[in-house]
């Protein structure tokens, strides 16, 4: 559940402290990694979409 893993890591970044910016807690590069393997597991990805799992 991306939400779910996103709001974990950028708690365990900060510690749950304030921040100014997303991208100082976390890379855009593992957001888009989180979102994606999330579209593969639910059926979501481009791929699967085309019906080529």
């Amino acid at each position: 559940m991306p939400p779910d893993v996103i709001i974990r890591e950028v708690w365990q970044g900060t510690g749950d402290r304030p921040f100014e910016s997303i991208d100082d807690v976390i890379k855009v590069e593992e957001l888009a990694a989180i979102s994606q393997r999330y579209q593969e597991i639910a059926g979501y990805s481009a791929d699967a979409l085309r019906g080529e799992r």
